[in-house]
């Protein structure tokens, strides 16, 4: 959870499993996420994307994050960060699963997947700390079978 609502931002994550695939030693302090950011709704609406997530990945050694934004949700939030606030507590859970996962920062590059709103927030991580980032993809609206 964030600690702070008006700065943090709140997250799950998976780390890799040390004994799933073949990993060459030398690739151990590169650790590259694969970062899912939500739209309006939350993770919630989402449920079935993130599932197909975890499956297509169960067996890759890649660390997942979820970032949760409670203020784009379907809830009315008094205190909404800023957007550059929500990008700097996205660097900071970058490294913080980097880390954790065992890796490298400086070596290490996540790949942002961004739904609706979760698109502007990547945008900006794009602008700020495009050497943080390995790839993007962004999704649009979901069609109603996939929800």
């Amino acid at each position: 959870p964030a600690n702070d609502s008006s700065k943090d931002v709140s997250y799950w994550y998976r780390l890799p499993s040390p004994s799933k695939g073949n990993v060459r030693e030398e690739s151990l302090k590169e650790v590259n996420p694969l970062v899912f950011i939500h739209g309006v709704g939350g993770l919630g609406f989402c449920h079935s994307l993130i599932e197909d997530i975890r499956v297509a990945t169960q067996d890759d050694n890649v660390p997942i994050v979820l970032i949760d934004l409670p203020h784009v949700s379907l809830r009315i939030y008094d205190e909404i960060p800023l957007i550059q606030s929500q990008t700097k507590a996205i660097s900071k859970i970058l490294d913080d699963v980097t880390s954790n996962a065992g890796g490298d920062r400086s070596l290490s590059k996540a790949t942002l997947v961004g739904h609706s709103y979760g698109t502007a927030v990547m945008s900006w991580i794009v602008q700020h700390e495009p050497e943080r980032i390995g790839g993007c993809v962004f999704l649009g609206k979901f069609h109603s079978q996939n929800m």
